[in-house]
C-alpha cells in the first residue's frame, strides 16, 4: 500500500471522470459501455466516480470503443494500486466497491442489528461465521478471512487512520457464532479496539425499544476531499450503493437515531466488559 488512501481514492476519481467525459463525447451509452466490457450498468457507473478499480485492460478496451488514444490515463491507471488485487478471483463489484470506499473514506458510520461488523470481526468469528454460511472449500473460505483481516489495516494505517462509529445490537453480541471462546475473544477485540481514538462503539440493548434503523444493516462513508458521502444498503441478495443527498441523510437520521437509543461508549465499554466476565 505504498500510495496514501487520500492518493488512491483521487485518483480513482480522476481516472472516472475522465472516462466518463470521453464516454459523453463519444455519445456512447453508458448501458452500451458496459455491456462491451461484460459489466453491469452499475459497475460502470461506479468506476466512472471513482468507486470502483479498473483495470488496464478494461481502460484500453474502453478507450478504443471511444475513439481516444489517451496514454496519461493509462499511466494513471497503472499507477493506481489497490491491496486486494491478489485476491480478485474472489472480490466480486459489490465487495470491490465496498473495499474502495473503505480504503478512501476518513470515517465510517455503520449499524449492524444481527452481526458484529466486518471491520470489527476477529478471524475466529469470521472463519466459524463463513463455514456456517458458505459452502465454498475451506482454502477459499481462509483467503476470505484473510481478506477480512486485510480490511482492518484502514483503522491503523499511517495515513488518516479512518474513524469508525459503530452501533453493534446486544443480540449479536450474544448470539453464538462458534464456541464460548470464539465469542469471548471477539468481544474482547471490541473492547481493546473501542479504546483507540477512532473507533467508537455504542450497544443497542434489548430492552431498547424501536428506532429508525432498527433491523437494518447499512453503512455510511464520508470523504475528506468534499465528494459525497455514500450509504451501502446491506439486502437479502445484493448491497445497494446511493451517494444522492436525500437517500444518505436518511440513512444519517437512522444512525443517528440508533445511536440516542444506544449506550454511550463508556458504558457501551461497561456492558461488553460484563459479558466478558460473565
Amino acid at each position: 500500500m505504498g500510495q496514501s488512501p487520500e492518493s488512491r481514492h483521487e485518483r480513482r476519481r480522476t481516472i472516472g471522470d475522465i472516462l466518463r467525459r470521453h464516454r459523453v463525447t463519444a455519445s456512447v451509452a453508458a448501458d452500451d459501455a458496459g455491456e462491451t466490457l461484460g459489466w453491469s450498468p452499475e459497475r460502470l457507473h461506479r468506476v466512472e466516480k471513482g468507486q470502483a478499480v479498473i483495470r488496464m485492460v478494461e481502460a484500453r478496451n474502453l478507450l478504443r470503443l471511444y475513439g481516444v488514444a489517451d496514454q496519461p490515463l493509462l499511466d494513471l491507471v497503472s499507477r493506481t494500486d489497490h491491496w486486494w488485487a491478489k485476491y480478485s478471483d474472489l472480490v466480486g463489484e459489490s465487495f470491490e466497491s465496498l473495499l474502495v470506499l473503505e480504503d478512501g473514506a476518513t470515517w465510517l458510520r455503520t449499524h449492524q442489528p444481527s452481526l458484529v461488523p466486518g471491520l470489527l470481526q476477529t478471524d475466529r468469528y469470521a472463519w466459524e461465521l463463513m463455514t456456517t454460511l458458505s459452502d465454498q472449500p475451506l482454502e477459499a473460505i481462509a483467503q476470505r478471512v484473510e481478506v477480512r483481516a486485510a480490511r482492518r489495516a484502514v483503522l491503523t494505517r499511517e495515513h488518516q487512520p479512518l474513524h469508525l462509529a459503530a452501533v453493534i445490537d446486544e443480540a449479536a453480541l450474544r448470539r453464538p457464532v462458534g464456541d464460548t471462546s470464539v465469542m469471548r475473544e471477539q468481544i474482547e477485540w471490541l473492547i481493546e479496539a473501542a479504546g483507540r481514538p477512532n473507533v467508537e462503539i455504542r450497544v443497542r440493548t434489548l430492552d431498547t425499544g424501536p428506532d429508525l434503523a432498527m433491523g437494518s444493516s447499512f453503512h455510511i462513508f464520508g470523504f475528506a476531499n468534499g465528494d459525497p458521502p455514500v450509504a451501502q444498503q446491506e439486502l437479502l441478495d445484493r448491497e445497494q450503493f446511493t451517494d444522492q443527498s436525500d437517500d444518505v441523510q436518511r440513512y444519517l437520521r437512522a444512525f443517528e437515531h440508533a445511536t440516542v437509543r444506544s449506550l454511550n461508549p463508556e458504558q457501551s465499554l461497561a456492558f461488553m466488559t460484563t459479558l466478558v466476565r460473565a
